[in-house]
């Protein structure tokens, strides 16, 4: 309880009713950059203690370096005691190939954050900000570019992580998974923020008896973790919506069982499974503005005026072609085979590569911003 009570004080008190209103306006600066991650890395540490899955007790100095590791210290990934630590006293040998590796990753991150992300966001940003002054075209359009916003920069984030690791000579484990391919919900939790899903099954549902107990303790189990989940990211009502939401269709999906349907059944579900996704990203989106139930109705109020909405769409054909591009070139399949040979280059063409991409963002980027993670 020690661990968790400065984030529950300091990022849900308000929220939950128990810090007085003379002192709420302390939270903006009170609240440390990351404090989420590092608060779960410390449970995970306790709990790999209690249940004795270290083989050697690690040394003050090799736990605070697990705790305060810098690359993936502010929004993950969130790694295992028994990921990290051993690391620290058996760096990886292959220098040079974990260079190049690094290297590589951080410039895709770079390319999907500054490149990509950034300037979705001219797209998302106005809408959410004056749901009322805008169409249902633009209201589709934002909903889907946000859910390619937020992976390109939360994906972005992370490859950079693990690329500055990885030049240190540590491995930290994958945190994305191509998630938008998925062909269910259960499938999308495995691929999407994957060290976030492990953690919150290891020491939440797992626990609470998961899918070993019946199948009430089952909903319950997948009740409860997606709620917390979504309460992870922040206090607002909009973010319990996005999780429970989650929670609720993946139990329902445990009792369709849509792997054992017919071809076509699998298809449509899988159509099903993207559309929710991005469809509750709406709330997620939202829960960033104080009245975010306000902006959330007013935006699934003009989602539900089709009329309108297919109307304004050859107003904006340009964006929908850029985005069905983009959905195709580098979340689809073909775009991994892509990322693939281009790792598989030689040095020179890298650092080639590098150079190039650096130079890009100087000139085609929109500007500063940070990452969407970083609030949470």
């Amino acid at each position: 309880m020690l661990i968790i009570a400065p984030l529950v004080m300091l990022k849900y008190g308000q929220f939950m009713g128990v810090l007085d209103e003379e002192w709420q306006w302390l939270l903006p600066a009170s609240l440390p950059l990351g404090i989420s991650f590092y608060t779960f890395q410390g449970w995970a540490y306790v709990t790999a203690r209690l249940r004795g899955q270290l083989l050697q007790t690690p040394g003050f100095g090799r736990v605070a370096l697990y705790l305060l590791f810098f690359p993936q210290l502010v929004a993950g990934p969130i790694v295992r005691p028994s990921q990290l630590i051993p690391q620290f006293d058996h760096f990886d040998r292959n220098r040079l190939a974990m260079l190049k590796n690094g290297l590589f990753l951080i410039v895709s991150g770079y390319i999907k954050k500054a490149l990509l992300a950034d300037n979705l966001a001219a797209w998302v940003d106005p809408v959410y900000a004056n749901p009322t002054g805008v169409g249902a075209g633009s209201v589709l359009l934002a909903v889907v570019a946000y859910g390619f916003q937020i992976y390109l920069d939360f994906s972005g984030y992370s490859d950079i992580a693990i690329g500055i690791a990885r030049l240190f000579g540590i491995r930290l484990p994958e945190n994305f998974r191509f998630p938008y391919s998925a062909c269910d919900f259960q499938s999308f939790w495995r691929r999407w923020h994957i060290t976030l899903s492990t953690w919150l099954r290891d020491h939440l549902y797992i626990p609470m008896g998961g899918s070993r107990r019946g199948k009430l303790r089952l909903v319950l189990a997948l009740g409860i973790t997606m709620l917390l989940g979504g309460l992870w990211h922040g206090a607002h009502w909009n973010y319990v919506l996005w999780g429970g939401a989650h929670g609720l269709l993946l139990a329902v999906e445990r009792w369709i069982r849509p792997g054992n349907r017919s071809q076509l059944f699998r298809r449509l579900y899988r159509f099903w499974t993207l559309g929710m996704v991005f469809l509750l990203w709406v709330p997620f989106r939202a829960g960033a503005y104080p009245d975010g139930w306000e902006r959330m109705g007013s935006l699934l109020g003009r989602l539900m005026d089709v009329g309108a909405m297919w109307g304004s769409l050859p107003e904006k054909g340009v964006q929908w072609v850029l985005i069905v591009m983009l959905g195709y070139g580098v979340l689809s399949a073909r775009g991994k085979s892509m990322w693939r040979w281009l790792v598989r280059w030689p040095a020179w063409a890298t650092g080639l590569l590098a150079v190039t991409v650096v130079l890009a963002v100087l000139l085609l980027a929109p500007g500063e911003s940070s990452f969407i993670y970083f609030v949470f």
